[in-house]
């Protein structure tokens, strides 16, 4: 986000975020202000107050998820992956 790349924007219900937790994570870390979308609250939903939640300091991605989801962020940002990988290093 630092350095340009754009991503989908989060979807919000009232005070909810429905989708896209870790880019609004992601948005407060690297001081980006990131776009929403106003959606449908989902039938069901259970609600976690963000004082509950615990943040652990773990990559849970394989380079080769890493390797897709780059490849969908230059798709996203009309990019070639390897323009993508260059500006990542």
């Amino acid at each position: 986000m630092q350095i340009g790349i754009q991503f989908a924007a989060i979807k919000i219900y009232e005070d909810l975020i429905i989708d896209g937790h870790h880019r609004y994570i992601a948005s407060i870390i690297s001081k980006t202000k990131i776009s929403q979308i106003y959606t449908l609250k989902p039938t069901t939903i259970h609600v976690y107050p963000w004082e509950e939640i615990e943040f652990v300091d773990e990559d849970w991605d394989t380079p080769e998820k890493i390797i897709q989801l780059n490849k969908s962020d230059a798709w996203f940002n009309n990019m070639s992956f390897e323009e993508i990988t260059k500006l990542l290093k």
